[in-house]
């Protein structure tokens, strides 16, 4: 009997906890996983993690990718929702680098324009879920669903919509999964609004609406330039105008005419190839995955450590201790893939002086650290007023903690506020310390002769 060599398949969700920009990501990676799935393929799924072996469909570069981090992975860059001209120069530099999977051919063409010698691409848009069951418009009990924030001109359009008498239900904040899968089904219309006057409409982010067996009422600024293809199909598209959005209504959103198209439509949906987008992922994530044996780059080995304190959570490009991480803790029984002096850089999060376990993880780190390596520490409202004299014995009096030949230096010292950002203020309760190996000088060493009874002697 042969045996399957398919390459593992695994989706990476770059958005970092706590970011309600994530949900949008996550609803992306559950659709794209569905899809794959209906192939027969077995994705796994985790947020800002790279799986080695495997095909890595990395979403939400918008977010932040490690390309350094990534080298030796087969990773496929997925493209969110939202406009491709609003990419930040950091994500289009990426798209440029990077195979890519996108909804929206004009897109791609706008932001690799200037790379005609770019990676390979694939286009995908989100397939029906065929275990939706139909439910008819008029037995639905919300009129237009609009999701998230609206800017001044979704306002007024939406306002010009509500004196026509339209029934609209809104919601600020994203849902995704189980949660906004029930939110849709419910819904008559799902209503999509341009940000601006001449923007592009986001085919990702009608597509994952579609998915959930709503129709799609969306806006466009000129209705008779999209292109009629198979992209752009099965949508209800409208321009800012009351007589061509009562035209996309039909008799209405509880009326028998638009009912019977909304049905149409999805049915068509179902009935077309559905999966072909998911194929051509498919493909293209076998083809960088052969492109990346063939390198063979070996996977690179991190030189910066982050110890998870419980709210940071995965850091993709570090290797991570802690739960859930790469190696258990504690720091000094970890199973470390560089030994002491190797590492430039180590983050242990927020902690606090009166702790047990602090001292012995400041030696340890401190002992890891590569020459003139940093380590980033965090100090809470009961350290921030004293810290300099509670680490004084790593800072200066570094004998004290049985050191000869290096310390630790102050680097950096910021206020934060609440939340964990910068600020000006120095009375903050919280502070951010970045501190440096530095080797001691002979004279530092002769005084912790000085200092030490044992006269700091090798026995």
């Amino acid at each position: 009997m042969s045996q399957d060599t398919s390459p593992a398949v695994h989706l990476c969700v770059t958005a970092p906890a706590g970011a309600w920009a994530g949900l949008h990501d996550l609803e992306l990676a559950l659709a794209l996983r569905d899809d794959l799935r209906a192939l027969g393929l077995a994705p796994t799924l985790a947020r800002r993690r790279l799986q080695p072996g495997a095909i890595n469909y990395v979403i939400g570069v918008e977010h932040g990718f490690d390309a350094a981090a990534a080298q030796g992975h087969a990773c496929v860059l997925v493209r969110g929702t939202g406009e491709a001209s609003a990419l930040s120069t950091q994500a289009r530099r990426l798209l440029k680098r990077w195979p890519v999977l996108d909804a929206d051919p004009t897109a791609v063409a706008a932001y690799r324009a200037d790379a005609p010698k770019a990676p390979p691409f694939a286009l995908w848009q989100p397939a029906p879920d065929p275990a939706t069951p139909w439910q008819p418009t008029p037995q639905r009990p919300l009129g237009l669903v609009v999701e998230g924030q609206l800017n001044e001109r979704q306002h007024a359009v939406l306002a010009g919509l509500q004196r026509l008498g339209l029934p609209v239900h809104r919601i600020d904040v994203p849902l995704a999964g189980p949660e906004r899968r029930a939110l849709l089904r419910q819904a008559q219309a799902w209503l999509a609004l341009l940000p601006r006057d001449d923007a592009a409409p986001d085919l990702m982010a009608l597509r994952l609406a579609q998915r959930h067996g709503v129709p799609v009422l969306a806006e466009v600024s000129n209705r008779a330039a999209l292109p009629s293809d198979a992209a752009h199909a099965h949508i209800r598209w409208f321009e800012a105008r009351a007589d061509d959005l009562l035209r996309a209504l039909a008799d209405g959103l509880g009326g028998p005419e638009f009912a019977g198209i909304a049905e149409r439509d999805w049915r068509s949906r179902l009935s077309d190839d559905r999966l072909d987008g998911a194929r051509a992922a498919w493909q293209l994530g076998q083809q960088v995955w052969a492109a990346a044996q063939q390198a063979g780059s070996a996977l690179p080995v991190p030189d910066r450590l982050h110890l998870d304190d419980g709210r940071s959570g995965y850091r993709p490009g570090w290797f991570n201790v802690g739960e859930g991480g790469d190696a258990a803790g504690p720091l000094d029984a970890a199973a470390l893939p560089r030994g002491d002096g190797q590492w430039t850089l180590i983050d242990v999060g927020e902690r606090r002086l009166d702790d047990a376990a602090t001292a012995p993880l400041l030696d340890t780190a401190l002992r890891l650290l590569g020459p003139e390596g940093r380590l980033v520490l965090q100090l809470g409202a009961g350290d921030a007023p004293n810290w300099s004299e509670r680490l004084a014995p790593w800072l200066d009096r570094f004998w004290e903690r049985g050191m000869l030949q290096q310390r630790l230096s102050l680097v950096h010292a910021g206020a934060l506020d609440d939340g964990g950002m910068p600020v000006a203020d120095a009375g903050s309760n919280c502070v951010r310390l970045v501190l440096s190996r530095a080797d001691t000088s002979l004279a530092e060493r002769s005084r912790a002769r000085v200092m030490r009874n044992n006269l700091a002697l090798e026995a």
